[in-house]
């Protein structure tokens, strides 16, 4: 059974299908064949529901298109192509992520945490957007343990969203060590995610950083021993090997914690 390192697979993409990304899966394709340490290729779209309940993403009957093209392009030769998705964590919908592993074939789901419920207007919005996320926090930490806890997802994705635009203090970091601890008691491996790096967060003295990956989160990581994967979530062909986040785990003292895959009949799984 094949054994891959980080430098040999993404498992985190998004294309025109996810409606904010750009390219055709092919194009990625095309793109993966320029980078040849790349070995194994794998499509996350954002999973809508049944319901449609997120309306910011694709409509349910594409996502059911967009399956239908990946699956017809596992046979491209040269590039293991997986199909897969990103799911933001909601337990009314736990039954149907388990359906999309069990029975729709998917290759495997990421778990996510991208919204929360506005206590003004009670709209769900994108921690992205949310300028302060202290009234917030206890929500993403609760969601998002409950996600690693929930035993349907290969990887935790983005972890340190919740940092987006708020500096770093001591309630992020409480909020970091719990998440931190609950991936290392359940397993669940943690995402170093290259799109942060196409992003910037103007402080108030009007320096920039990145929203995420934070260092400060991924050094509790490193002080903790947990495991973690680097993806690109790319949205874009062009930006689908993160140069910059693989610099950030060498950087960061992470590399000796990253996993590899192993691929078989049975699927995928990290090896520690």
């Amino acid at each position: 059974m094949p054994i891959f390192t980080q430098n040999e697979i993404n498992l985190h993409t998004h294309s025109f299908y996810c409606g904010h990304g750009t390219g055709t899966l092919k194009d990625y394709i095309a793109e993966a064949f320029k980078n040849p340490q790349l070995k194994v290729l794998g499509f996350s779209e954002h999973c809508q529901t049944p319901d449609e309940f997120y309306a910011d993403r694709m409509r349910y009957d594409v996502f059911e298109d967009y399956v239908e093209d990946a699956f017809s392009l596992k046979n491209t030769e040269g590039l293991t192509v997986l199909c897969g998705a990103e799911c933001d964590w909601n337990p009314s919908y736990t039954a149907y992520y388990r359906y999309l592993k069990e029975r729709m074939g998917l290759d495997y789901i990421l778990g996510s945490v991208h919204y929360y419920r506005d206590r003004e207007s009670g709209r769900l919005r994108y921690y992205g957007k949310c300028l302060d996320v202290t009234p917030y926090l206890s929500d993403y930490v609760s969601e998002y343990t409950a996600m690693l806890r929930s035993g349907l997802f290969l990887i935790g994705c983005h972890p340190d969203l919740y940092c987006y635009h708020t500096e770093w203090n001591s309630l992020l970091e409480e909020a970091a060590r719990e998440i931190i601890s609950t991936a290392k008691e359940t397993g669940m491996i943690l995402e170093i995610n290259g799109c942060g790096f196409q992003k910037k967060h103007i402080r108030e003295d009007g320096s920039t950083r990145h929203p995420y990956p934070v260092p400060e989160f991924w050094k509790i990581v490193r002080e903790e021993g947990v495991r973690c994967c680097i993806n690109s979530d790319a949205h874009h062909p062009a930006h689908l090997i993160s140069h910059p986040a693989f610099a950030f785990a060498s950087e960061n003292g992470l590399e000796d914690l990253l996993v590899k895959w192993e691929i078989s009949d049975e699927g995928i799984r990290a090896v520690l």
